[in-house]
């Protein structure tokens, strides 16, 4: 961290120096731009202010204090502050930025607030001495919107971890939003506001006097007008919403009204529940929601909702997706142990001892799987529909990863296949025969359980050996001997690289044919 010439620590007097006008912080949200170890968003958190940790952002571009603010558990927005277009919006930015281009970062924290406070330290020559158009902008800014005060060399005092002789400038900014998301200031007015009370022994002279009956027909023909806007822009809501993600926008949007106490907090409940709905959307409508198995999407979702650093945006879905297709054969291998493991660490009737694996806690997976829970009943109760099994919501992401595996084991497209969920689907409460599916035999059961059967035994084999594998259960016995005609290697089925057409006729809605082509680069 020291070896980074541009990182000073902010002193707590500082920060407290820093944060003193502003009050009742604990509801706000906060941004740190260049949050270093994070010692103003710790001040923040702190009892003094308790602003909750969800509500405190961060970027930072030195990569050993990223893990430290993200191991804090902030909202981590990335690593370069100048290139942010994020859509959250702040309450209060708090910073401290290289004193080699502050004046750069302040500018860039002026562009991105919409309405509320920038308090920020700088080196005071930047003010005392504007000979740029960058400095001279900067200086303009402070003199139409703000203040600032030389505090003198701060960093050169006791107890302060990395220490510099020069003066520091302590600038304040107060932005108001020229197009807010709520504004009333149309309805202020100079006058007194309008009493429509009145006594109705003497309403003829009130009215004369005052006319609060046509006061009260404006407010009706103002709310009917307001009315008709609320439904023009839920149409519009609608349209564009709904046709993107599978949930209702409506019930999104109100979650959002509900919880946020404040019109930031609202604006960034609604950009975090949609940003994860438009994620999964897209990702399934690009077709790799086959390498997105239950622990991906866990890990994904938490990074997402905990760090808040990936923004929807064209390049991120590329970095994503990349991602995933490079890293597809580590990802199945794990799921192969995950659906293993799901299918026997809670159900030892699903279990086979073996012999000739290195540990005596070795075994394998059934040829009949028996998963409890899995059926769901919510809709038992809807006596007038047709009644069909569906699969518990709780275990579906589960659920199909055992196709996954079992597609990713016989090189078959899981995109392609009949999916055992769909099936299940169209099966009525009461069938107790046997159902055949792509890999298994499926039998559904009103308690809630499902058996599942293999098809094939050279799949059943091929599925408990690769989960061996995972394990590190297989190759350390000597008494073991493997099959001539199947070695552990030949366990997995090759995956083609993707062909370059292929990427362009999935991708090609998405990507530039620049972006394209590089994708292609990067995958194959």
């Amino acid at each position: 961290m020291l070896n980074n010439p541009e990182f000073y620590p902010t002193p707590e007097a500082v920060i407290r120096r820093m944060l003193e006008p502003y009050k009742g912080l604990d509801d706000k949200h906060v941004l740190d731009p260049e949050a270093g170890s994070g010692a103003i968003l710790d001040y923040l958190n702190s009892t003094r202010h308790r602003v909750p940790r969800n509500k405190l952002y961060c970027l930072e571009s030195d990569p050993e204090l990223q893990f430290t603010l993200q191991g804090k558990g902030y909202r981590f927005l990335g690593p370069d502050f100048l290139d942010y277009q994020g859509d959250y919006r702040f309450d209060l930015v708090v910073m401290n930025p290289p004193f080699s281009n502050g004046d750069a970062h302040l500018l860039k924290a002026w562009e991105i607030m919409r309405n509320g406070d920038i308090v920020c330290l700088l080196n005071w020559e930047t003010i005392n001495n504007p000979y740029t158009k960058r400095r001279q902008e900067l200086v303009a800014l402070i003199e139409q919107h703000g203040t600032v005060e030389n505090i003198g060399p701060v960093f050169d005092e006791l107890n302060v971890l990395r220490k510099t002789d020069i003066d520091i400038a302590l600038v304040r900014l107060q932005k108001t939003e020229s197009d807010p998301l709520l504004d009333f200031s149309h309805l202020r007015s100079k006058d007194k506001p309008v009493d429509l009370s009145f006594d109705l022994n003497s309403a003829e002279t009130t009215l004369i006097k005052e006319d609060k009956i046509g006061a009260m027909l404006d407010l009706f023909e103002k709310t009917k007008e307001m009315f008709v806007g609320l439904l023009k822009a839920r149409n519009q809501l609608s349209y564009y919403g709904n046709h993107l993600i599978d949930q209702n926008i409506f019930e999104i949007a109100d979650n959002a009204l509900k919880n946020g106490r404040s019109t930031n907090d609202v604006y960034n409940l609604f950009i975090q529940e949609y940003g994860g709905a438009a994620w999964a959307s897209i990702l399934r409508k690009l077709s790799v929601e086959k390498y997105l198995t239950y622990k991906v999407k866990q890990d994904f979702e938490k990074f997402r909702q905990t760090q808040g650093s990936m923004s929807l945006t064209r390049e991120n879905i590329i970095a994503l997706v990349q991602m995933l297709i490079t890293n597809r054969h580590e990802i199945m291998k794990k799921a192969v142990v995950e659906v293993f493991d799901q299918c026997t660490k809670y159900y030892h009737e699903n279990r086979m001892m073996v012999a000739g694996w290195k540990t005596n806690d070795a075994w394998k997976v059934n040829k009949r799987i028996v998963l409890p829970r899995y059926i769901s009943s919510e809709n038992r109760e809807y006596r007038s529909q047709p009644q069909m099994f569906r699969i518990n919501w709780n275990y579906s992401d589960q659920f199909r990863d055992i196709e996954k595996v079992m597609c990713y084991l016989t090189g078959r497209d899981w995109d392609k296949i009949t999916r055992m969920e769909d099936i299940i689907n169209t099966i009525p409460f009461g069938k107790t025969a046997e159902t055949e599916t792509e890999f298994f035999w499926i039998r559904c059961y009103l308690k809630g359980t499902i058996h599942l059967r293999f098809k094939d035994d050279k799949l059943w084999e091929r599925f408990n050996r690769t989960a061996a594998e995972g394990k590190n259960w297989l190759g350390y016995d000597p008494s073991y001997k493997p099959d001539s005609k199947q070695t552990p290697s030949s366990n997995l089925v090759p995956i083609k690289p993707v062909p370059q057409e292929e990427l362009a006729e999935q991708y090609g809605s998405v990507l530039t044919p620049e972006q394209n082509g590089q994708l292609a680069l990067v995958l194959v």
